[in-house]
């Protein structure tokens, strides 16, 4: 993850003309007491109901060939119970895995009670991210939005439901306090649940919440259409994006290297698309070993060298800095210009004539209700319709395009860095 190493202070959102008309979906939400929001969380689904609503959503979403969604091969192997701090049940986690090779196949949320979505969070291929830190004396906690917590009943307290397992106090944790009409109607619905009804369930999240699923399936292209509901078109793509991209996860075995690599792997998956598009000419931006792999390597331990990253993560000048340096002392393209573009709001034509030049751009989220501090590279657009605009993302926790939308979940905070290959 990124540091931010600037604070910014006055924001305002500058709509150019350049980018799609925003349209504003503003959520038909009505205030409760604190009484009855509690009583609406004490009247929580069973366990079998749950897991009948995730076998619904888990069919409807299930391909033989498995061109989106889940194969037919898919089944529910495991279940996590989340509870709010009144010791609710809130939600249920449906752990996914393939009747054959047994391998983790995803995972889906439902919500335990109708203050919550009916499909939280769902992910197609790896497994639930928050179980890798959850210990024996652990409750997941859920109430609600984009966070899970941990609470820890053997010292009962509270903790972020990450790596540095930070204290939190209670009061702290994020809770709902009104009931949204739509996610009322998706309850009475949920008996004739469909695929359009799970694209609207998914909006919905997005609308009230800020997001839908975590980075695991954040967002592929099936997601983000059946949230839209209508047609997308992918504008100023860049011509060089291969086929796969490298992921962090990639680079975890590799000796001294942290997790929080976003950095290196985002400029190493931008100087892969020009290798990869013609591997003669841009040979040199890929280090010399005896094996592509090898190479692949030795060049991100470069840039995680240059770029100074740590356990903390890269800081964004380190970054700009660290790329400099590695075009101009260790490739042929010695005069190139690795160049701070800005907030990418604030110079919205800027970045957009880098993806007209067919040139793909580094980009820095801040605090996304998703990706939170990251790095990553943007290799075009996704324009809908309705008005909706999407970044199209190689993300580094995934091999193949996402889509991030350019002003949910906090996305407006999105800076970028351009990057200009010269002998």
């Amino acid at each position: 993850m990124n540091k931010v190493s600037k604070k910014v202070t006055n924001f305002i959102i500058i709509l150019t003309l350049i980018f799609s008309q925003l349209v504003l979906v503003l959520s038909d939400v009505y205030a409760q007491s604190e009484s009855i929001i509690q009583l609406e969380k004490k009247d929580y689904i069973n366990l079998q109901e749950a897991e009948k609503i995730a076998t619904d959503f888990l069919y409807i979403n299930s391909n033989s060939d498995k061109s989106e969604g889940w194969d037919d091969f898919t089944y529910i192997g495991g279940n996590i119970i989340c509870q709010d701090t009144k010791y609710n049940i809130s939600a249920y986690v449906f752990e996914l895995y393939n009747k054959i090779s047994n391998d983790s196949s995803g995972y889906i949320v439902v919500g335990a009670s109708s203050i919550y979505c009916p499909i939280i969070e769902f992910g197609f291929e790896h497994e639930f991210p928050y179980k890798r830190f959850l210990n024996k004396t652990d409750t997941l906690i859920y109430e609600g939005g984009n966070d899970f917590f941990i609470y820890d009943r053997e010292n009962e307290s509270y903790y972020t439901c990450d790596y540095s397992r930070t204290v939190v106090n209670k009061e702290d944790i994020n809770c709902i306090y009104s009931i949204n009409n739509d996610i009322q109607e998706q309850w009475d619905d949920i008996e004739s649940l469909d695929e359009t009804q799970i694209g609207n369930n998914e909006k919905e999240i997005l609308n009230t919440y800020g997001s839908s699923s975590v980075y695991s399936d954040y967002l592929s292209i099936n997601i983000v259409d059946k949230i839209e509901g209508c047609s997308g078109t992918n504008v100023y793509m860049i011509n060089k994006i291969p086929t796969t991209s490298k992921t962090m996860s990639t680079f975890y075995n590799l000796s001294g290297v942290s997790k929080q690599c976003c950095s290196p792997t985002a400029a190493l998956n931008l100087l892969y698309c020009y290798y990869n598009y013609n591997k003669t000419s841009y040979s040199s931006l890929i280090m010399s070993a005896a094996n592509e792999k090898t190479a692949i390597n030795n060049t991100f331990l470069k840039l995680y060298s240059l770029m100074k990253t740590n356990s903390s993560g890269t800081y964004l000048d380190n970054m700009v800095s660290g790329l400099n340096k590695y075009l101009k002392n260790y490739t042929k393209y010695k005069s190139s210009t690795v160049t701070y573009i800005g907030m990418i709001n604030f110079n919205a034509e800027t970045f957009l004539n880098e993806l007209k030049a067919n040139r793909p751009v580094l980009i820095n989220t801040h605090n996304h209700s998703c990706y939170g501090d990251h790095t990553m590279v943007c290799v075009g657009l996704r324009s809908y319709t309705n008005g909706s605009l999407y970044y199209v993302v190689l993300d580094g926790h995934n091999a193949y395009k996402r889509y991030m939308n350019y002003l949910e979940g906090n996305a407006y905070y999105t800076e970028a860095v351009s990057v200009h290959l010269y002998k």
